[in-house]
């Protein structure tokens, strides 16, 4: 009796930690990685969400990578043209140097200008706002897409 008891408690014991190695997993890996869905009603102004963007200007985006070199050198965009362009970086001026021609051409050819980052990242605000800038003269719309990295990687058509 007392050996069968003893075996219920220690299963109870691995139940247990099974459970909360579960839960931490949850919260510190798959929870981040989920993303409520996308409500154009509810975004600022100049944000966008991925659906209607794909609805919108299929095949016709301009895409600007603004997250850490490390992660666009490890996973983009496979549609082109895409640009890496982050305000942080010490070649800032170089890297948005060579998207210009793209960027001031885009409006002609029917794309808009999309810029993405990660997560809990302020890097495409800082590209937008200066995109915008009267002296650049861009005329197609400029947004940043809701949710980043993380909307794009959930659709395969778009990233490596």
């Amino acid at each position: 009796m007392r050996d069968a008891f003893s075996t219920a408690l220690k299963l109870l014991l691995v139940i247990f930690l099974l459970a909360v190695g579960i839960a931490v997993l949850d919260l510190r890996v798959i929870q981040p990685l989920r993303t409520p869905p996308c409500n154009p009603e509810l975004l600022e102004e100049g944000h966008v969400c991925l659906s209607q963007l794909l609805k919108d200007w299929p095949g016709k985006i301009v895409w600007i990578d603004a997250r850490k070199q490390d992660d666009f050198e490890r996973h983009t965009i496979t549609q082109a043209p895409v640009y890496p362009v982050r305000p942080a970086d010490d070649n800032y001026q170089e890297l948005l140097a060579n998207a210009m021609e793209a960027l001031m051409t885009a409006e002609d050819k029917g794309y808009c200008i999309v810029i993405f980052c990660s997560r809990d990242c302020n890097s495409s605000t800082a590209v937008a706002n200066e995109l915008k800038k009267p002296e650049y003269g861009i005329r197609a719309p400029v947004f940043i897409l809701e949710g980043g990295w993380d909307e794009l990687r959930k659709e395969p058509s778009l990233v490596q």
